[in-house]
């Protein structure tokens, strides 16, 4: 009785350990990444991500067109979901602090920048 209840609470302890170790890898992960700010690319375009470290509103503008809504970011898989029309999903990879690519399942990867910029937005109140 005493060794089966040593084993399930030896059990629990090792997975709430691994869990926590798991949740803080992928929360340096996302600060690395630092998704939310601005991203260009050669072509033009242009990515805002605002929200949290993994979700968030976006507004993309390229060729001409903008479009906005909201994204998510799971695992290696960005997801963006306009505010109208279908979803996008695209792999990330991150090459250096501030240089990412998006490559969707079919065509070719956007290499993207981040832009840095001295202006920090301060929070405001009741919004």
């Amino acid at each position: 009785m005493f060794a089966s209840l040593a084993l399930v609470v030896f059990v629990v302890v090792a997975v709430t350990v691994w869990q926590r170790s798991s949740r803080r890898g992928r929360l340096q992960w996302l600060s690395k990444l630092s998704l939310p700010g601005q991203w260009t690319s050669s072509d033009g375009s242009r990515i805002e991500f605002a929200g949290g470290l993994d979700h968030g509103d976006y507004e993309w503008r390229r060729a001409g067109a903008t479009e906005r809504g909201s994204w998510r970011y799971t695992g290696h898989i960005l997801t963006f979901t306009p505010s109208e029309g279908a979803s996008h999903r695209f792999d990330v990879r991150l090459y250096d602090a501030g240089k990412i690519s998006l490559t969707p399942k079919q065509g070719s990867a956007l290499l993207l920048e981040k832009r840095s910029s001295n202006v920090v937005p301060l929070f405001r109140g009741g919004e």
